[in-house]
C-alpha cells in the first residue's frame, strides 16, 4: 500500500479499512511499513528480504473490558497454553487450529452457558469481536445493578452480591467452577454511574432493592445467595427479607464477613476508610503487592495504572467511574458500621480467611460464633487459606466454586 511520500503510514486507519471489507480471519495481525519493497535483479517481489511482522507487544495489547472478556481471555491463554491473551488477538495467530478450536467451543459452552459453534470461532477468532458477537443477554455498561454473568442454564440462578467496592465483576471467576446449567448474575451498588441521590442509605434499603432485582429475574424460590466482604451483610439481609416474604433460600454464603463488632470502633486506631483506602482495595484485589507502595503517593491516575499492567476488566473503568467506585466504596463501609443483622431462619454457608494467623481452627470458630446469634439453622463453616481480599483470585476462587456447586447440588 504506497503511502505519500514523507508521512508515515497510518496502520491503525489500514487495519479497520481492511477490517470492514474483510472476515477476521483475513485480516492480518501485524503491519510492517517499508519506505520501499524490496525487489529480484528481474524486478520481481523478493519475499525472502521482507522483514518478519513484530507481534504487537503485551504493553500495547488492550486487556480485558469487561467481566466477560476477562472470562474470555482466560479461556483463549488456557487452551493456548499462553501467558495471556489480549482481546484483538487472533486465536489463530496465536496458534490455534481447527481441534483447538474445538476445545475452546466446549470451554465456552460449559464457562459461559452459550450456544456457539465451532464456526463462530473463525468468525470472530477475537476476544473483542467473539464478546460482541455473544453479548451477555442484556444491553448495559457493565455498572447496572442487576449484571448478568452467565444467563444461561435451566437451574435456579446464583446471585452474587458486591463487596464494599460496589462491583460485582470479580464474581466472573466463579463461573469456571459453576455448572453451566446454573445462571449467575451479581447484583452491583448503585451510584456508580457517578449519581450521589442513587446511593443507599442503608443496608436495609439496599437489601430491599437487590430483592426486587432478584425476582425481577426468578419471581419465587428456592433462592441461591453469595456475598464477599460487605457483600455477606447484605446478602445476609436480603435473605432475611426474602423469608419474611414467604420464599425459600436454599443457599447462603457468606465470604469471610463477620457481623459488627463494637471493637471496630472503640478501638483507638480505627478510623473510617478513606479515598486511598478503597484504591488500595482495587489494587489489592487485581493481586498488587501493596507493600510496595505504601510510601508511594496514590491518586486515581497512578491506580489505574497498576491495575491496567495486571491485564484485569477493572483497568478499563474511566476516571468517573473510579471517583464514584471511591464514593462508593467509603460510603458501604459506613453502612456496614450501621447494620445490626437480623436472626435469618435458615442455614448459613461460611467461608473463613485463615491467612495471617497461627490457628486457622480457632479463627474459623470465632467466625462461626460471631454470626451464631444471627442464624437459626446450621452453619457450616470452610476455611480457605487466602487473603480476604483475593477471595476471588483464580486458585481460591476454584476452591470456592467447587464447594458451592456441591452444595447447590445437594439442594435442588
Amino acid at each position: 500500500v504506497p503511502a505519500t511520500p514523507g508521512t508515515a503510514l497510518d496502520t491503525e486507519a489500514l487495519r479497520t479499512h481492511i477490517a470492514a471489507a474483510l472476515p477476521d480471519y483475513m485480516v492480518p495481525s501485524a503491519f510492517v511499513p517499508l519506505e520501499q519493497l524490496p525487489l529480484t535483479v528481474n524486478g520481481k517481489l523478493d519475499r525472502r528480504q521482507l522483514p518478519a511482522p513484530a507481534a504487537e507487544s503485551a504493553a500495547t495489547a488492550r486487556g480485558p473490558r469487561s467481566a466477560q472478556e476477562e472470562v474470555l481471555c482466560g479461556l483463549f491463554a488456557e487452551v493456548l497454553k499462553v501467558e495471556r491473551v489480549g482481546i484483538d488477538d487472533s486465536f489463530f495467530e496465536l496458534g490455534g487450529d481447527s481441534i483447538t478450536s474445538i476445545q475452546l467451543v466446549s470451554r465456552i459452552r460449559s464457562v459461559l452457558g452459550v450456544k456457539l459453534s465451532n464456526r463462530g470461532i473463525f468468525e470472530t477468532p477475537t476476544v473483542a469481536r467473539l464478546a460482541e458477537k455473544l453479548g451477555s443477554g442484556q444491553d448495559g455498561d457493565g455498572f447496572e445493578v442487576l449484571l448478568p454473568l452467565r444467563t444461561g442454564g435451566d437451574r435456579h440462578p446464583l446471585f452474587c452480591v458486591h463487596g464494599a467496592g460496589g462491583l460485582s465483576w470479580p464474581y466472573s471467576s466463579l463461573l469456571k467452577h459453576i455448572a453451566a446449567e446454573y445462571p449467575v448474575y451479581g447484583l452491583q451498588a448503585r451510584g456508580l454511574d457517578g449519581s450521589d441521590a442513587r446511593i443507599a442509605t442503608s443496608v436495609e434499603e439496599m437489601a430491599s432493592d437487590y430483592v426486587e432485582q432478584i425476582r425481577s429475574v426468578q419471581p419465587e424460590g428456592p433462592y441461591h445467595l453469595v456475598g464477599w466482604s460487605f457483600g455477606g451483610l447484605v446478602a445476609h439481609e436480603v435473605a432475611t427479607l426474602l423469608v419474611e416474604q414467604g420464599a425459600e433460600v436454599a443457599l447462603l454464603a457468606n465470604l469471610d464477613q463477620t457481623p459488627f463488632d463494637e471493637s471496630w470502633t472503640t478501638d483507638e486506631g480505627y478510623t473510617q476508610p478513606t479515598e486511598r483506602d478503597v484504591l488500595e482495595t482495587l489494587l489489592d484485589f487485581v493481586g498488587y503487592d501493596l507493600d510496595e507502595i505504601r510510601s508511594q503517593p496514590l491518586d486515581h491516575q497512578r491506580a489505574m495504572e497498576l491495575i491496567r499492567g495486571r491485564d484485569s476488566a477493572l483497568g478499563s473503568l474511566s476516571e468517573q467511574h473510579i471517583t464514584a467506585f471511591v464514593k462508593v466504596g467509603v460510603n458501604n463501609h459506613a453502612l456496614s458500621d450501621g447494620y445490626r443483622p437480623r436472626r435469618f431462619d435458615g442455614e448459613l454457608l461460611l467461608f473463613v480467611s485463615t491467612v495471617g494467623t497461627d490457628d486457622p481452627e480457632a479463627r474459623t470458630a470465632a467466625s462461626a460464633a460471631a454470626w451464631r446469634p444471627h442464624v437459626a439453622g446450621r452453619i457450616t463453616t470452610h476455611p480457605v487459606h487466602a487473603h480476604h481480599g483475593h477471595l476471588l483470585q483464580p486458585e481460591p476462587a476454584a476452591e470456592i466454586g467447587r464447594v458451592l456447586l456441591a452444595r447447590l447440588t445437594s439442594v435442588n
